[in-house]
């Protein structure tokens, strides 16, 4: 049977469900419906592979926002000075990212949304959560709802994301999700596997220049050693399921982390490893990065219309 058990952290309630093999997985549906642990069972006991909150004090610590697997909506990434038109109309987001004047990873990271249902059946489990938005910023003026379904069991971990527009107009959409993936071992002992693709060059404020090269160094897993990634990739058009891994010998554990691909799917890729080297982002997106401005697999949704993808995280024990 699967355990649910709840926390309160003040005004949030942490959401645990302890699976029939230890799997713990932690949800903070108040602050942006994220994916606040995962801890897997290894030969060195429970290992959360989630970089997440430790506390409500944890979640915006002076000040600043660490975006711990956030959804990212309405773009993923970074729009340039924040700025967009669409429909003859111009719009400014609010600048996060002061060093680049940029406007960073859209706007809700910190929304609270509502457990609309949970579901648990020996060992699978579900939760469903929503965020409904009827009176928008003055910068993205167009009333949404999205819908975010985990579902998992000891095999894995997916997620199926639902973005609706509930307005009258068309309202220009991009998302993604941005975790960090750990291991309590450095990444450069880690053995990495990432698709082949096209990655995008960028300017000296991390936006496309608009020019693609051809990637393939990480097709055949390989030692991370001291390589740097802050990097975007499109995706090959012709598959409809993309993975992406790591893999701790330490630990003898591999985590792959996968995504649907396809018109409005996730099509892109997102890869960073902070300076640290504890830890490696691999971030699932509609668009690229600056697709609000570019229009780059922006998708332009209907009113009443409905925009799905999933991903998801399988883990084997090696």
């Amino acid at each position: 049977m699967i355990k649910l058990r709840h926390t309160l952290w003040e005004n949030l309630t942490l959401y645990s469900f302890q699976l029939p093999d230890q799997t713990t997985i932690e949800f903070l549906p108040g602050y942006g419906a994220g994916l606040n642990g995962l801890h897997i069972p290894t030969s060195a006991g429970l290992v959360n592979i989630i970089e997440g909150y430790q506390e409500f004090t944890d979640i915006e610590k002076n000040g600043k926002v660490r975006y711990l697997s956030s959804f990212l909506f309405p773009f993923p990434n970074r729009t340039q000075d924040g700025k967009y038109s669409f429909e003859a109309k111009d719009y400014q987001f609010p600048i996060n990212e002061t060093a680049r004047n940029n406007a960073l990873h859209g706007m809700l990271h910190n929304k609270p949304f509502i457990v609309s249902g949970i579901f648990t059946d020996g060992e699978v489990g579900k939760i469903e959560m929503v965020y409904h938005e009827e009176n928008p910023p003055h910068y993205y003026p167009f009333p949404f709802e999205v819908r975010i379904r985990w579902e998992f069991s000891v095999e894995g971990l997916s997620c199926h994301t639902s973005i609706e527009n509930i307005g009258e107009s068309k309202m220009p959409v991009g998302f993604g999700w941005h975790p960090y993936f750990k291991t309590g071992s450095r990444v450069n002992d880690w053995k990495v596997g990432l698709p082949n693709g096209k990655e995008f060059l960028v300017d000296e404020r991390m936006i496309p220049t608009g020019e693609k090269v051809a990637f393939d160094k990480f097709s055949k897993p390989a030692l991370f050693g001291e390589t740097h990634f802050d990097k975007g990739f499109e995706l090959p058009a012709n598959s409809e399921t993309v993975e992406s891994s790591f893999e701790d010998p330490a630990l003898g554990l591999k985590v792959n982390v996968w995504q649907k691909t396809g018109p409005g799917k996730y099509n892109y890729l997102q890869v960073y490893s902070p300076p640290d080297r504890n830890m490696l982002a691999i971030e699932p997106m509609t668009c690229p990065a600056n697709a609000l401005q570019t229009g780059e697999s922006l998708n332009l949704l209907p009113p009443g219309q409905i925009q799905q993808a999933s991903f998801g995280i399988k883990w084997v024990l090696i």
